[in-house]
């Protein structure tokens, strides 16, 4: 379960802070504040921290204004709502939304760390395929998209064909078929870049080693993550670290799909 390196809860009760921090005991660390600077301050220090905040009363104005201030700062920070009041009535849906919460759970929820866990997994993964997208402005066909970005989603660990299927709802012979219809390479191809690009999206981090990276993406060894990359890049990490990887391999899937010219004899 892909996790955020760090979690910042923001104007939480006391009650709340310590059921939570129960939950996430030893898995991510969990930094509290109730200051709008010092939250920032922290948001930034972590290159993926997920936000956990008290969903906003009708009545808590200036909660709401200080949400709306760091998702403004923090498009990609993924926000879990944690609420004591119903979240029923329209309003309150509409606070949810303004301030990017998608995942929220009750109060008296909060000890459970298989329920906190998945939501702040969930969470994420969203933000960070959609920086991925951002960060690389991948000029793909919808046809690819619809492939490679619920890949990217499961790329934290190796991506089998019915995973992938699950994962776009088609069986695994419609997902082929639809490789085959849109002229695309084969399911396993797009699985292949997905973990390509999420590879390079972890050299991209100043001092995270390959060690690291094949260990966090679910690879037996550094050196079947080497064989990886260079399958599709034919490049080492160290070259692609050089400059950009992230974006360099964006533009190598892109060429990748461009149609090759058919060679016409004189």
């Amino acid at each position: 379960m892909a996790m955020p390196d760090a979690v910042v809860a923001f104007r939480l009760t006391g009650k709340v802070q310590r059921t939570l921090q129960e939950a996430l005991a030893g898995s991510v660390p969990v930094r509290y504040t109730a200051e709008l600077e010092e939250c920032q301050f922290l948001l930034q220090r972590h290159r993926s921290t997920a936000l956990v905040v008290q969903v906003p009363t009708v009545s808590a104005a200036s909660d709401l204004s200080a949400l709306l201030d760091l998702r403004h700062l923090f498009p990609f920070v993924s926000v879990t709502g944690i609420y004591t009041e119903p979240t029923s009535d329209l309003s309150a849906v509409a606070r949810l939304g303004a301030v990017g919460i998608v995942d929220f759970i009750p109060a008296e929820q909060t000890h459970r760390a298989d329920l906190v866990r998945a939501l702040l997994s969930r969470g994420h993964i969203e933000s960070f395929v959609a920086r991925i997208w951002r960060m690389t402005s991948l000029a793909v066909h919808e046809s690819v998209a619809t492939l490679l970005r619920p890949a990217i989603t499961l790329a934290h660990a190796p991506i089998t064909l019915p995973r992938l299927a699950a994962a776009t709802k088609m069986h695994e012979r419609s997902l082929r078929k639809y490789c085959e219809g849109q002229g695309l390479p084969s399911p396993q191809w797009i699985i292949g870049w997905a973990r390509t690009l999420v590879i390079a999206y972890y050299l991209e981090e100043q001092g995270r080693s390959i060690q690291s990276i094949s260990t966090l993406l679910g690879f037996s060894s550094p050196a079947l993550l080497a064989s990886h990359l260079r399958r599709y890049t034919r490049r080492t990490a160290s070259d692609l670290r050089r400059h950009a990887p992230l974006l360099t391999a964006a533009r190598m899937l892109e060429h990748a799909l461009v149609p090759t010219p058919p060679f016409y004899s004189q």
